[in-house]
């Protein structure tokens, strides 16, 4: 008998479609608007109140609803992709310079951003901006936040009867709508509530949506005087590192209320005894504060991912082949030791900003010699592509020199994204310490006179 093997692989494509489809499916109250500012070049910031499954679409919107479970014509649409990892609940997404797709800060904090349309958020008028799923950026299936800015809610669509619901989308005051300033319309606002106090996520709406007490608002003035908008990730959990039982980190005795989470707000206070990442551990933290005199080490092949907010009082130290990431931002020194395993020439590039060139070869040996890294000492060469004689395109440094050039080299620093040739005299650890840049790093390539890129 013949069987059909092309229907139950039909079958099984709808059921593979369908969870697709479940899985980046977000509900009414997923995030919120936590600030804005309508003058300059327009900002917003949200919050993920539950994890958003990765590549997913979110489309954001000044349209207003039309009542019907749609949107009506005209003004903008962002498109949102989130990218290829999930972002975990109590992540603060920031978008900067939204009024204009052309616009060179155009963009987000996490993800991709496309714009239709003209997209604002009008500092005079009373206004709204909608969030939405939806097959494409003018059909929305489903609504999963708004925010009402000033005192007119019929701007942002028709509300039902009790000015509370959105006429068939779903969403409400209070859970997933926010109200700023009832009274007025402010040209910015951003919470300034909280960000730790709640112990699940929902709750957090209570304090977006309790008063304007919980908002910094600025009337008839100066959105901008608002940013930069704060990455501090929200938490719902609390753990302080107290190292009683040992050094590891991913043992819950060494914590007050267990291993750190991405829902936490951790903390290294002084303490005798500093804590180590190590046994290939993948740390996650929502927002970390290591206090002054104390440190945290990331050994190699470990890693460390940071939702919200870094705070280094005391020092991070970083071995060779072990990963940080932080998707907020992040204030003090790291120190990155990377291990030369030869005395060959390696190409290296500084993963952080303010490294000195004078500190960073006095560190490694007692003086820099004459760049070949002769008796203890060590070579430190950039590549300058514009000499035409090939003999001068490795500008090595010198005790008293800058690129081998003759001057005073005291404040001469690493270029971020620029590499370097350095040679060890004997295999070792090489290290930066400077801070974590908190933008992108760009570096323009071109071909100069001799040809190489």
């Amino acid at each position: 008998m013949k069987k059909n093997y092309t229907f139950k692989a039909y079958i099984f494509l709808i059921f593979i479609v369908s969870l697709f489809l479940k899985s980046h499916a977000q509900s009414p109250g997923d995030i919120a608007f936590i600030a804005f500012n309508a003058d300059g070049d327009n900002d917003f910031a949200i919050v993920a109140l539950t994890e958003l499954a990765a590549n997913s679409t979110i489309y954001i919107t000044d349209k207003e609803s039309d009542g019907a479970g749609g949107i009506t014509s005209g003004e903008g649409t962002l498109t949102w992709f989130t990218g290829t990892t999930s972002i975990k609940a109590g992540t603060v997404i920031v978008f900067t310079d939204v009024d204009n797709g052309t616009n060179p800060n155009f963009g987000v904090s996490i993800g991709l951003l496309s714009e239709t349309g003209g997209f604002k958020i009008p500092a005079s008028n009373k206004d709204g901006i909608l969030a939405f799923v939806g097959t494409d950026d003018s059909s929305p299936t489903s609504f999963i936040a708004a925010i009402q800015i000033g005192n007119d809610p019929s701007n942002l669509g028709p509300f039902d009867g009790d000015e509370i619901t959105l006429t068939n989308t779903g969403l409400v005051i209070g859970t997933s709508i926010i109200v700023v300033d009832s009274s007025a319309s402010p040209d910015g606002a951003v919470y300034n509530a909280s960000r730790a106090s709640q112990t699940s996520y929902n709750e957090y709406y209570t304090l977006l949506v309790d008063d304007d007490s919980n908002w910094t608002n600025v009337v008839n003035g100066d959105g901008e005087t608002l940013l930069p908008f704060s990455s501090e990730a929200f938490t719902i959990h609390t753990t302080i590192w107290t190292g009683t039982t040992s050094n590891v980190w991913g043992i819950s005795g060494n914590w007050s209320n267990g291993i750190p989470t991405s829902s936490s707000l951790a903390t290294v206070p002084n303490v005798t005894t500093s804590p180590i990442i190590n046994s290939g551990t993948e740390a996650v933290v929502g927002n970390i504060t290591i206090d002054t005199e104390e440190n945290l080490t990331i050994n190699s092949d470990n890693s460390m991912s940071v939702s919200g907010l870094l705070t280094i009082n005391g020092s991070l130290e970083m071995n060779s082949g072990s990963s940080l990431l932080v998707l907020g931002t992040s204030t003090g020194n790291i120190t990155y030791n990377r291990t030369l395993g030869t005395t060959n020439w390696y190409l290296v590039s500084s993963p952080v900003s303010g490294q000195g060139i004078v500190d960073f070869y006095t560190n490694e040996s007692p003086a820099l010699g004459n760049g070949v890294g002769d008796a203890q000492n060590i070579g430190i060469a950039p590549y300058d592509n514009s000499q035409v004689l090939v003999t001068d395109r490795w500008n090595y440094y010198t005790e008293g020199q800058v690129d081998g050039e003759g001057g005073d080299d005291t404040t001469d620093t690493f270029i971020s994204g620029t590499g370097y040739a350095v040679q060890l005299q004997a295999s070792g650890n090489i290290s930066f310490t400077g801070t974590i840049p908190n933008d992108h790093i760009t570096s323009v390539l071109s071909i100069g006179s001799g040809g190489c890129i």
